[in-house]
C-alpha cells in the first residue's frame, strides 16, 4: 500500500509538472490568438461601421 501510494504521488506530481511545461509553452501562442482574434473582431466592428 505504501508504495502504491508513493507512485501515486510520482504520478500526479509528474502530470503537474507536464501541464505546468505545456501552459509555459503555449501561453505566448495563446496570447498570440487572442490578440488577433480580437484585433479580427474590432477590425469587422469598424468597417462595418465606415460602411454604414
Amino acid at each position: 500500500m505504501n508504495s502504491f501510494l508513493l507512485i501515486v504521488i510520482i504520478l500526479s506530481s509528474f502530470m503537474f509538472i507536464a501541464l505546468v511545461a505545456l501552459y509555459i509553452k503555449y501561453w505566448k501562442d495563446f496570447r498570440v490568438i487572442v490578440k488577433s482574434t480580437i484585433n479580427e473582431i474590432l477590425g469587422k466592428r469598424s468597417k462595418s461601421a465606415l460602411i454604414s
